[in-house]
């Protein structure tokens, strides 16, 4: 509260409200955050499915390291992406399957002398996101930082 006086020589009360700068730059750019991120795992889940390749010949595999091979195209059909607010409500999307099989492809499996054709991680990597991050030059950084320009207003 700020005191000013009027013509007569009076005090007057007036009231300054302000709101926290930061408060009003997160939630102009938390829409366009979340939605970034969720358009981002859609992009993840599409680049997956490009990286793999439709195989002619029934009962050969893909070699190690590059992407499975398409034969019924059901792994490929199954790449979904959610996203939803966790229990610390924070913005989380997710680009994945829900095969078994696509997990053991993705990882590789030992026990099945399965080795890794990873399809998701590729993807991941090329929109220049990283397990605890992104690069600022990537795809995604430009993305981000043409979001929080707008909403500082430049």
């Amino acid at each position: 509260m700020a005191q000013r006086r009027d013509r007569k020589g009076k005090f007057v009360k007036t009231v300054v409200r302000t709101q926290d700068r930061s408060q009003v730059f997160f939630e102009k750019a938390r829409t366009d955050i979340e939605r970034l991120v969720h358009k981002t795992a859609f992009r993840v889940a599409i680049g997956a499915a490009k990286s793999m390749r439709h195989d002619s010949t029934y009962g050969v595999s893909s070699k190690p390291g590059t992407p499975p091979g398409v034969l019924t195209g059901t792994l490929r059909a199954s790449l979904d992406v959610e996203s939803f607010r966790d229990g610390t409500n924070t913005f989380v999307a997710r680009a994945g399957t829900n095969l078994e099989y696509g997990r053991a492809h993705e990882l590789g499996s030992p026990s099945r002398n399965l080795p890794a054709r990873p399809f998701l991680r590729p993807a991941f990597h090329k929109e220049g996101l990283r397990e605890n991050g992104y690069r600022v030059g990537s795809p995604f950084g430009k993305r981000l930082a043409a979001i929080m320009k707008k909403a500082s207003g430049g």
